[in-house]
């Protein structure tokens, strides 16, 4: 961690952007919350090993797109599978 706080470069600003999303069920916001947590966690590694930062904003930032990625396909499962159990229930 740097001496003022948790490192927080811009990607990790804007990934929490996104967690603070008031229109997100809860769930998804503490999913978001914890996700944006553990890679602030693995920024400050990443820094105290001495990787250099434009480095660690490229691997939080591809990590973040696979997450946001994942999400967004589990998001549309449930949707669709919801949709599929009205139409039964209307037919």
């Amino acid at each position: 961690m740097s001496d003022n706080g948790p490192l927080q470069p811009p990607e990790l600003e804007m990934i929490h952007g996104h967690m603070s999303n008031q229109s997100l069920p809860p769930e998804v916001q503490e999913n978001f919350k914890r996700h944006h947590e553990n890679l602030t966690r693995l920024a400050d590694n990443l820094k105290n090993i001495g990787m250099d930062q434009q480095a660690i904003d490229g691997h939080v930032l591809e990590i973040f797109k696979e997450y946001e990625r994942e999400l967004a396909a589990n998001i549309q499962r449930i949707k669709a599978a919801g949709e599929t159990r009205r139409i039964k229930r209307v037919g």
